[in-house]
Parts: structure tokens; sequence; C-alpha cells
């Protein structure tokens, strides 16, 4: 068993479904990910593990029409996310998410596969948070396919929401948001590694521009993974709420009491730093990335 935690503490251990198809390295020329994404285990102050779901790639996430007229593909999705839950199940974790914000197509079929909390996406909240809002107020989603944001706003989130659909507020990064494009962010699509920095500047014009534009919201969610490195500079600009699925996970997971997986054989502690060695476990395939040399054995 990986963990990555502090000596003498055993915590609680976050499962994370990842996308197929969408391979991490350490190598900078393709998909590296930055700290506050969901694929960068120090992302999170526990334990985590990763299990891919076979045939759920982010094409298909991001072409939903593709696999809802395809009842053969969204069978072998489905399969594909049954059986990496089950791995996560097995491998002791005790909270699911995932490393795709769209995989919010599959979260009632997840709930079905397991009796652990599950948040495949952090637009799970949405709910909650209209209870808490006044009428009139709204909420922006930050999202890297606006396309299929918006279908799935109308083919699953509707039946949630109802008539808070409308005060929804759709920001497609991808789509150059209030005139703003947002350079370097076209990696996240390529599958390749996003330069934070250089993303950063364009982030937060979107922000500013979001806030000169819609008074009237008053709570941001971030749908796309790769965003949250950029949530503290949002909610700087804005002076809002800002919730992604680390924060989410981080509430669920915070929930357990700390010995929860005492039982659970822990011997095996991995220290985890920007420049240091990350032992990156996707179950049935454990690979170790040195981040120093780059280097993949």
């Amino acid at each position: 068993m990986v963990e990555f935690n502090t000596v003498g503490q055993v915590k609680p251990i976050l499962g994370v479904v990842r996308l197929d198809d969408y391979e991490v390295t350490w190598d900078a020329s393709k998909y590296k990910p930055a700290p506050g994404d969901v694929d960068h285990p120090i992302s999170f102050n526990y334990p985590v593990k990763y299990a891919v779901a076979s045939d759920c790639t982010f094409d298909n996430l991001c072409n939903p029409s593709k696999f809802l007229e395809d009842s053969q593909l969204q069978e072998k999705m489905k399969k594909g996310l049954d059986v990496a839950i089950k791995r996560l199940e097995a491998a002791r974790c005790d909270v699911i998410t995932s490393d795709c914000g769209l995989f919010m197509w599959l979260q009632d079929y997840a709930e079905t596969c397991t009796q652990l909390p599950v948040c495949l996406s952090s637009l799970v909240i949405l709910p909650h948070i209209f209870e808490k809002l006044c009428e009139d107020d709204k909420v922006a989603i930050f999202t890297s396919n606006g396309e299929s944001l918006n279908k799935l706003k109308e083919k699953v989130l509707r039946d949630k929401l109802g008539n808070h659909i409308e005060r929804l507020v759709v920001i497609g990064c991808d789509e150059a948001p209030y005139g703003v494009d947002i350079d370097g962010f076209e990696a996240v699509s390529l599958g390749k590694t996003v330069d934070v920095e250089k993303v950063k500047p364009g982030m937060i014009a979107v922000a500013k521009r979001l806030i000169e534009k819609e008074s009237k919201v008053k709570t941001i969610v971030v749908e796309c993974t790769e965003i949250p490195p950029y949530s503290d500079a949002i909610r700087q600009i804005t002076k809002l709420p800002v919730y992604d699925t680390i924060n989410i996970c981080d509430s669920f997971i915070n929930g357990f009491p700390k010995q929860a997986n005492l039982a659970n054989g822990v011997t095996k502690q991995c220290f985890a730093d920007r420049y240091g060695t990350y032992l990156y476990e996707v179950l049935g395939d454990t690979k170790v990335y040195t981040s120093k040399s780059a280097e993949k054995t």
C-alpha cells in the first residue's frame, strides 16, 4: 500500500477514478499534472489511490452524444467505471472521486456501484449551494469544455436543480469567455502538460470579467480538475467562495477519524514534495516517477 502522509499518522484514503488514455508521466512534453491538479498526489494531505476506468476517455466525456447514442459504448464505459470503483474499494479507499468533472455524466450510475461516498464531480455540490443562496443569486461554473458542460446542464443537472438551472453561468475556458483567450489552456484538451504560470493571467482576467458582467454570481464551482491550481487566485480576485474537487474531497475526508484505516495494514510512508520522488500508484500498474530526473521506472 502506498501512503502519502506524515510519520505516525494513519489517515482515510481517497480513491480517484482516472480517465482512460490519459497517462500521467513526469515528462513535461506529455501530461505532467501540476500541484493542485487531482492527478497530483501532493494536492491532498492524505493517502490517494488511483484506478483507470476503461473506455471512459476525455474524448468520450466531452462528446456525450457519442456514448448516449451508442448503447454498447455506454455499457463499456459503465463497466470500466464499475471495475475501477471495485479496485478502489478493494484497496480500502473511504471516498471515491475522479480526475475529470465531466464524470458527472456517470455520477448516478457510480452511486449504484458502491456504498462508499461518491463525488465524481464537484458539480454534486450544486443542489446544496442553491439551498443556501438568495433566490436571485447565481453560481458560475468554470469548465474546460463549455459545449459538453452545457449539454450536461440540460440532460443531467436540470433534473437535479429544477428551476435553479437558469441561475447557472457556464464559463467555458476553452471558448475565450468574455473575449479573453486563456493562453496555454488548450493543453488540457490536448492531454498535454499545462503551464500554470502561463495560464494564470488569463484565468485571472476571466475572473475579473465575470464579476464585472455578472454581479449576481455569489459562488463559483470549478468543474475541471485541472483548474484548482488557480482556485486561490480566483478567490482573491472575486472575493467569492470557490468550490473545487480538492476542497470538496477535503470536507469528506476530514469527517473521518484519523485512525480510520488502522486495520488496513498501512506500513509504508512516502514523503512527497514538489522536487522529490513521487510514488504514483495506479492499482494494478504501480509506477515510480522521479521529478528531478523526469525518469520513469
